[in-house]
């Protein structure tokens, strides 16, 4: 959607990206902002990628409710948040997770 102009539909797939992120991460609540609040503790050492999250939402909701339409780079702005998001929940800790096992297995040699 981002890559053909049009913003609002790619801001409203951007925050349903960040619903399944939230719903993958085990998060609860009762709308998207409380469940993106119960994430918060979990990521302690990023909370950054919580207000991250909210810009995505925000960034949705307005797209999707209030019929508001966003300029390439807010929304491109968001993508990049939301990558970061990506990488910081599910990239790295498996590379971590790789490399610990490398570890083991040059240890068990």
């Amino acid at each position: 959607c981002e890559s053909v102009g049009a913003y609002r539909a790619a801001g409203g797939l951007y925050r349903a990206c960040v619903e399944q992120i939230c719903k993958q991460q085990g998060a609860k609540g009762q709308n998207l902002y409380a469940r993106i609040e119960a994430l918060r503790d979990e990521l302690k050492s990023a909370s950054y990628i919580v207000e991250d999250m909210h810009e995505a939402r925000v960034l949705g909701n307005d797209s999707l409710h209030d019929g508001l339409s966003y300029g390439q780079d807010e929304v491109r702005d968001v993508a990049e948040l939301i990558y970061e998001a990506l990488l910081v929940l599910y990239i790295q800790p498996e590379e971590r997770r790789r490399m610990r096992a490398k570890r083991l297995q040059r240890r068990t040699r």
